[in-house]
């Protein structure tokens, strides 16, 4: 039974939510006024379109955008700061002037929704809400994932608070390899729910993505000390922790992930790249076997085999013919378009003794080189090749 206090706080509280937001709302309804002004998201969290009306990008309640166009009832919009632009209903932005605000991450505005901020959202919106998470997620399996993103973009408009569609939504752009949104999301599903282990492991997965060493090792640390035991937090943790030069702590995490998830390929190839790095290198083949028979079309492990079976200090490892092949298969995974993949097998026919070969292959890999220093060292490489044939 509900108690009368309760109810009767409730229909207060939504009264003066109403009025706020009605005061605001029409403060701010008719949006924009001019090209150049700066504007906020109204309602924290803004979704751009692009001329094909496909969801082009999902704004963040820290941004300030500049609106560059109006066409009627809807503006063109460019992030300051980002490459993020698209069209929102006019309705959806507000001068920046006077938009209401809380403090936001390095002293940014953080506009909020017009009487939402612990906010009271009705039992039948949030139902509604979790409704298209569970679509979203279903669309996401189907692999569809601008219809996931819309699904979730209606879930948090139905709450603001769903921690789980932030979360969805992070980790779907985390899939569209649009890793400064998945942050975003990520970081605003944390602030809903701070205590949530599987959403701090993934905002610490985009970090290493991002190369943020040092946060994504605090989420990992956090949601693994919260009792996350997935395979794939030790394995990133791994992955850090190799980045930073922390060979044995980084040996301890890939035993734990690969004792958690005997079939985890990525496990295996990144323990042989510890094993490697210890001059291990009989381990660092078996592992390498190993992630291959888990995953045949895994073309990381077939290059990386072919690398220690061409160019091994230890004699015994090598085998000219198997690395050639194994290289090949790395070429193929690839469609004869990864720089790597072609250098290695340059280096498996010069162990063969075909140096016209490897000279071939290794100025394919050449031209298929951006980086300036990785360039000029496999241009001596090259030469060397030609040298010895002559």
């Amino acid at each position: 039974m509900r108690r009368e206090g309760a109810g009767r706080g409730w229909i207060v509280a939504g009264v003066v939510a109403i009025v706020a937001g009605a005061a605001v709302a029409v403060a701010a309804a008719a949006g924009p006024g001019r090209a150049g002004e700066r504007v906020v998201a109204r309602f924290g969290d803004l979704a751009l379109r692009d001329d094909h009306n496909a969801i082009a990008g999902i704004g963040d309640r820290r941004l300030v955008y500049r609106v560059e166009r109006i066409d009627g009832p809807k503006v063109w919009l460019r992030a300051e700061g980002k490459d993020l632009t698209g069209w929102v209903p006019a309705s959806e932005v507000v001068p920046l002037d006077s938009a209401p605000v809380w403090p936001g991450a390095a002293g940014q505005v953080r506009p909020t929704r017009p009487g939402i901020g612990p906010a009271i959202v009705s039992p039948i919106r949030r139902a509604e809400s979790k409704k298209k998470v569970r679509h979203a997620e279903a669309a996401s399996g189907r692999g569809e994932l601008d219809r996931a993103i819309a699904e979730c973009v209606a879930a948090i408009r139905l709450d603001p608070h769903n921690a789980e569609a932030y979360y969805l939504r992070g980790i779907t752009f985390e899939k569209m390899e649009r890793m400064d949104q998945a942050l975003i999301d990520l970081d605003q599903a944390i602030q809903i729910a701070p205590h949530d282990a599987a959403m701090i492991a993934a905002r610490g997965e985009v970090r290493l993505a991002l190369k943020d060493h040092a946060g994504a090792l605090d989420d990992l640390d956090t949601a693994i000390r919260l009792g996350y035991r997935d395979a794939n937090a030790y394995l990133d943790r791994a992955s850090v922790r190799i980045a930073r030069g922390e060979a044995d702590a980084a040996m301890a995490d890939l035993d734990e992930a690969i004792g958690r998830d005997p079939r985890s390929a990525a496990a295996y190839g990144l323990r042989a790249e510890v094993w490697r790095s210890r001059r291990r290198y009989d381990r660092a083949i078996a592992d390498l076997e190993e992630a291959i028979r888990l995953d045949p079309l895994g073309r990381a492990w077939h290059r990386e085999l072919a690398r220690i079976l061409a160019t091994g200090p230890e004699t015994r490892h090598r085998n000219s013919r198997r690395a050639v092949d194994e290289a090949s298969r790395a070429c193929d995974l690839g469609g004869w378009r990864g720089a790597d993949d072609l250098e290695v097998l340059a280096a498996a026919h010069a162990e063969a003794g075909d140096l016209a070969a490897a000279a071939k292959w290794q100025a394919d890999s050449i031209s298929r080189t951006n980086d300036p220093a990785i360039k000029a060292r496999r241009e001596q490489r090259l030469q060397d090749y030609r040298a010895a044939r002559r």
